[in-house]
């Protein structure tokens, strides 16, 4: 490993000169890649009545800002058509610059074994790119890959794994596509994954009935959860504490 290993810092490095100095093309921490149609949505406070409690929407749920706000967006690096016929089964792809580069996943490896479907659509056609970017973690540290599944398109998805990133930092991704044919235009700048670091580490699950302890802790954290009207989030508090 030629990195330092005991350095904290997770890093994306380019293999391809100057790629840095393009903004769009630059891996962001996720809170910079947030769906349009979250940040367009207006927050409904909930409203409590005698007769009735409305709860507001979906902007007041702590889940989906937090899971918005975990790791790093990839956009895509360069204007690409990925196409394919499925008849002829041809496949092709397209960039201005011969540098960026792609390959495919066979049938045989992944699609003619699973029944792959993503919001819907069936999985067509397996492609797997030739990644600019390398990310590098610090030593224990491995990477989940993510597709966005929250930045809605019927076109592609990218299949979710983990990558060992402290030993391995190649992150090749296979984007599988989901039109039945013909081509795809994956525009620069396009958030294509999400990348979310963690430590490797042993667990012990434990599966057992509530005790007298468990649902008297319990029942502290409902009624400190639910006596707050919205704006003053004892969740979130929390969590900072």
């Amino acid at each position: 490993m030629i990195f330092k290993k005991d350095e904290n810092k997770f890093k994306f490095i380019s293999t391809v000169p100057h790629l840095t100095s393009i903004e769009e093309c630059l891996p962001k921490p996720a809170s910079r890649y947030l769906p349009e149609w979250w940040s367009s949505m207006e927050r409904i406070n909930p409203k409590f009545t005698i007769d009735a409690t409305l709860s507001g929407n979906a902007k007041n749920c702590p889940a989906l800002p937090d899971f918005f706000s975990q790791g790093y967006i990839l956009p895509m690096w360069t204007d690409t058509v990925l196409s394919w016929n499925k008849e002829r089964e041809e496949y092709a792809w397209k960039t201005d610059n011969e540098i960026f580069t792609w390959s495919i996943h066979s049938q045989e490896q992944f699609l003619k074994h699973v029944p792959f479907t993503f919001l819907g659509k069936k999985g067509q056609f397996l492609f797997r790119s030739d990644c600019p970017w390398k990310f590098v973690t610090p030593k224990g540290y491995s990477t989940y890959q993510l597709p966005l599944f929250y930045h809605f398109t019927n076109d592609f998805t990218v299949l979710p794994g983990i990558v060992d990133t402290d030993v391995h930092p190649i992150i090749n991704q296979q984007v599988l596509l989901l039109a039945d044919e013909g081509e795809v235009f994956i525009k620069r700048g396009t958030p294509i994954a999400q990348y979310i670091p963690f430590k490797r580490e042993k667990h012990v699950m434990e599966t057992r009935e509530a005790n007298e302890k468990d649902l008297d802790v319990f029942a502290k954290q409902d009624l400190n959860f639910n006596t707050k009207f919205h704006g003053s989030n004892p969740y979130l508090k929390l969590k900072r504490d």
